[in-house]
């Protein structure tokens, strides 16, 4: 989002910064007009009043330019701002000390001249664009050991209080660059073509820089470049620090100083918001992604329960069709005794199976069913097949309210459709009323499960041996219980008929 901020308000970045050389270079043929019209240099007091605004002004900007680099750096983590800002430090410093040492105001230390406060102008000039060509290899991601605010500031410091002790105390051991009644020194116009030199290096290598990257913040600092090196070309040609070409100087490092704390602004302010919304547009995109996508695997979802409760709708209706076509051959041997035996069983094990369907069908979860709502089912079932009267024959259940998978349901369903049938069969005879006794708990060390089923009937012999009868119904409870669910299958005669069946809790996984 930030790469193309200048881009969209801008179309063209050459033509934006094509006209800012020609905007700059339009006040140098006024001036030089003005300065060959008007004989005498501007009132010192008017310019020393202008001076103080601009610089001030400056000061003011330089400083700002350091807090906002230095005090965003924690979440900008951006190096290059804080290299660059860090380094306006000390230009805001090096301005101000060139501030208190111009001709007219009061003595900054020692007596204050125009070559002083000029010394102090070279001084920061060159550290600004030394620094500004140094920013340019310096990229907001650069890891360096020595790239640390502890480090920078140090050095700033240092190099600013070497300048101030150098210029106020040992001006002797430094060349003039000021001479009062003469003008600039040779070695002050060098100085600010040598600058002019390196605000071109930095112009050129920002350049290449956003042709590599398109960071569209450096085309701020290149338009900054541009107005330094104006001012300074102007800077290296006034005759008084109170002519015309100074004021003009003056306003262009205002300008320019103006441009480079936007820039600065905008890589440590609006950049890191810049990419909060960006990577909240991209998170919304995902999440847009994420819904169409939870959209359409909920539709399938959906179709595929439905798709599961019919195919349980109708594996429940053909199981019916099975037991009603099993039903009707029977209606066709009605003497056969032993026949009508077995089809009546067949019939209670195709309805046990069934009533697992018929709920599954009923129920949000198409893989488990409520163990004791099937069980209380398939009792009143069991009951109505039978004819057997209300009262007569009641159930007593203590079975824990769990959901058990259908592969666990119907062993558990058929076992005791085998053990419910033989109890109103045989445990009951005459007009004897019953109870039976069916519970279901989990426990032990293993955390098996325990299913236990009893009836008071009348119970069978005391040498009944229950494992060595070859009735189809007992091969059934000890088929299923010990081989299909790996079981422990107990039976007993005491009081009545005792049954248990012990069984592990990992037995199968849901499919669906």
């Amino acid at each position: 989002m930030n790469k193309n901020l200048l881009s969209d308000r801008w179309k063209n970045p050459y033509l934006l910064l094509l006209g800012i050389i020609i905007l700059s270079a339009i006040p140098f043929p006024i001036v030089d007009h003005l300065h060959k019209s008007l004989s005498s240099e501007i009132d010192r007091s008017s310019y020393l009043l202008f001076h103080n605004i601009t610089e001030f002004f400056s000061i003011v900007v330089s400083l700002s330019i350091f807090g906002v680099c230095w005090f965003t750096y924690e979440r900008s983590k951006d190096n290059h701002s804080l290299f660059l800002g860090t380094s306006f430090l000390a230009i805001g410093l090096l301005d101000f000390m060139h501030t208190l040492a111009y001709s007219g105001m009061s003595d900054l230390v020692t007596p204050n001249s125009a070559n002083k406060s000029t010394q102090f102008w070279l001084v920061a000039r060159f550290f600004n664009a030394s620094i500004f060509l140094a920013s340019a290899f310096i990229y907001s991601k650069n890891r360096h050991s020595w790239l640390t605010k502890a480090n920078l500031l140090l050095a700033v410091l240092c190099f600013v209080g070497a300048t101030f002790v150098a210029i106020i105390f040992f001006p002797s051991y430094l060349p003039a660059t000021s001479i009062d009644g003469i003008g600039l020194t040779q070695f002050k116009k060098v100085g600010e073509y040598t600058i002019i030199l390196i605000l071109s290096f930095a112009t050129i290598a920002y350049w290449k820089r956003w042709l590599q990257t398109g960071e569209s913040v450096i085309l701020y600092y290149l338009a900054a470049f541009i107005l330094c090196i104006f001012g300074e070309s102007v800077l290296s040609v006034y005759h008084s620090v109170f002519d015309e070409y100074n004021v003009l100087g003056h306003i262009y490092k205002v300008l320019s100083f103006c441009i480079i704390y936007k820039g600065t602004f905008v890589t440590s302010i609006n950049r890191p918001y810049d990419q909060i919304i960006e990577t909240n547009l991209k998170l919304q995109e995902k999440m847009l992604e994420q819904e169409r996508a939870e959209e359409k695997i909920l539709q399938s979802l959906r179709e595929k329960e439905t798709l599961i409760r019919e195919l349980y709708h109708r594996t429940k209706n053909t199981l019916q069709i099975v037991r009603s076509m099993i039903v009707l051959q029977a209606a066709d041997f009605p003497t056969n005794e032993e026949l009508q035996v077995v089809v009546k069983k067949t019939e209670d094990r195709i309805q046990a199976i069934s009533l697992v369907h018929q709920m599954l069908y009923a129920t949000q979860d198409l893989s488990r069913i409520s163990v004791k709502q099937y069980i209380n089912q398939l009792f009143s079932l069991i009951l109505d097949s039978f004819a057997v009267p209300k009262g007569k024959v009641t159930l007593n259940e203590d079975v824990e309210d769990r959901f058990f998978l259908i592969d666990t349901i119907i062993p558990i369903g058929l076992i005791l459709n085998e053990l419910i049938t033989n109890s109103l069969k045989y445990a009951f005879p005459r007009e004897r009323n019953g109870i039976i006794n069916i519970s279901l708990s989990q426990g032990g060390p293993q955390q098996n499960f325990s299913l236990h089923y009893s009836d008071n009937g009348i119970g069978f012999p005391e040498d009944f041996d229950f494992r060595n009868q070859y009735t189809l119904g007992l091969k059934l409870v000890y088929g299923i219980g010990e081989l299909q669910m790996q079981g422990r299958v107990v039976i007993n005669n005491d009081k009545g008929f005792n049954f248990l069946l012990e069984f592990p809790d990992n037995l199968y996984r849901a499919r669906v």
